[in-house]
């Protein structure tokens, strides 16, 4: 799901009736600054393990998505997800 404010969340995702789609076990990049002051350093976070510990679903409104497309079975963000899984 990517959002027209740059951000992008990786989940299960589920159009809903009304103003909100649902995204379970979501994941999203977290970008650091990499070694050199050139690059950026970028690790997929699963949605929970934050130190307010949100729950891994989220509510979001449709009017803040910009597009949402599927990820290939070997997608390495898929495939991460499918090994990381509880």
């Amino acid at each position: 799901m990517f959002l027209v404010n740059g951000q992008t969340y990786f989940g299960r995702y589920y159009d809903r009736l009304g103003a909100y789609a649902k995204i379970e076990d979501v994941y999203y990049l977290q970008q650091s600054p990499g070694s050199d002051s050139t690059t950026t350093d970028s690790r997929l976070v699963r949605r929970g393990r934050e130190l307010h510990a949100p729950s891994s679903r989220m509510l979001v409104p449709k009017s803040a998505i910009l597009f949402v497309e599927d990820l290939s079975d070997l997608s390495p963000i898929a495939l991460f997800m499918k090994q990381d899984r509880p």
